[in-house]
């Protein structure tokens, strides 16, 4: 693309089956303008590449989105815009980018970084599918903040601000070579337990029992989505790494208010219910009484993925849809590659990614947890004295 300085429309390239493509940018100042887009989808068997010239001042304040494609940009990726990457793509940069400038991570993919230290942006939804290769040798010696402290073998060190909940040093998975580095995360997904039952358009069905193209109500009170993605996955608990992982959650009939759940509701521990207008993982809720994880053998896991993410009614009860941030492997039909110890939780989250697609904040500790904690050991009691009084 010679000449070409600006894009606020939508720039693609889709292969088809074994045919390769290239979207060359030349031009001395490229602008991706936030209404842009720049995109491009890998067809099977086929090659989709975005080149970047070095000569090129590259500044993106739009989205550039690489599904199954690579992009490789020479020089500084400027400016404050999103890249997505999804479906095994690549994303190289050499000279780095800023720090508004976000990569993110919708599904496996991988990010090189030619010059790390020079990387001051965001890098969302790591998980066992994506990876973060380094052209260097380092360690990483501290997480804070959002940021993974890495260590040359000299003694300097540089920060990578790699956003997620509930992470610390020891989620990161870092592989030191010669003179490279790969970094990756587990990052885990909400699941229902089978037997489930989700409120259709037609009633409660099973969630082993649906199918794509169902349509699910989803609260309060909108449209039906349509169910795009259906997650399934058994998990043999006798021989996973992290039990307080894979065992379910129970959530008694009733816990939150008259059939709210209409029956006791089995979720997996970092499953979120809707309640006070926020999303509040179960496992901060566990209260010993109305809220318990379970030990169990074995347990079959089941997700819902709607063209956005909602809240659905499971067993009545307001809870969140999947929300695909890249932990797809953990399902046994997420596609070529299974993790071999699933994990199911609300790590894959991302602060930025849920701000951006998520249905309500997401809340793990203060004020209003504290309050549904209250409302839940309250709710139990008054059915205690119910029952004692018979």
């Amino acid at each position: 693309m010679n000449g070409v300085d600006a894009n606020s429309g939508v720039i693609s390239s889709t292969n088809s089956l074994g045919v390769n493509s290239y979207i060359w940018i030349e031009s001395a100042i490229f602008k991706n303008t936030p209404g842009g887009t720049i995109s491009a989808t890998l067809g099977t068997g086929s090659k989709m590449e975005v080149l970047v010239s070095q000569a090129t001042d590259f500044i993106n304040d739009g989205t550039i989105s690489m599904n199954g494609g690579s992009i490789d940009i020479d020089p500084l990726l400027q400016g404050s815009g999103i890249v997505t990457v999804q479906g095994k793509g690549t994303v190289d940069l050499y000279l780095g980018a800023p720090q508004g400038q976000t990569i993110a991570f919708i599904d496996s993919g991988v990010l090189e970084l030619g010059t790390p230290a020079l990387f001051a942006g965001t890098i969302t939804g790591v998980t066992t599918i994506t990876r973060i290769d380094l052209a260097v040798s380092a360690t990483a010696i501290a997480y804070t903040n959002n940021h993974l402290t890495m260590q040359l073998g000299g003694g300097q060190t540089f920060d990578l601000n790699i956003v997620g909940n509930n992470l610390s040093l020891s989620n990161f998975i870092v592989n030191t070579g010669a003179n490279t580095t790969s970094i990756s995360t587990d990052i885990p997904a909400p699941c229902f337990a089978a037997g489930t039952r989700i409120t259709t358009d037609t009633g409660e069905i099973a969630v082993e029992d649906l199918n794509v193209g169902d349509h699910v109500l989803t609260a309060p009170g909108a449209e039906p989505q349509s169910i795009v993605w259906i997650g399934n996955r058994h998990v043999d608990c006798r021989y996973h790494t992290d039990l307080r992982k894979v065992w379910p959650v129970r959530i008694a009939g009733g816990a939150f208010a008259p059939n709210q759940p209409a029956r006791d509701l089995f979720v997996s521990p970092d499953h979120a219910v809707f309640v006070d207008d926020v999303l509040i993982p179960v496992k901060y809720l566990t209260n010993g009484s109305s809220i318990v994880q379970i030990g169990v053998d074995e347990v079959e896991y089941y997700h819902v993925e709607l063209a956005h993410h909602d809240i659905i009614l499971a067993e009545g009860l307001p809870m969140e849809s999947y929300l695909n941030i890249g932990d797809r492997a953990s399902f046994a039909n997420g596609g070529a590659i299974v993790d071999l110890f699933p994990v199911f939780g609300v790590g894959g989250k991302t602060e930025i990614l849920r701000e951006a697609c998520g249905r309500a904040p997401l809340v793990i500790v203060g004020r209003v947890v504290e309050e549904v904690r209250g409302r839940l050991a309250r709710a139990r009691s008054s059915v205690r004295e119910f029952l004692a009084a018979g």
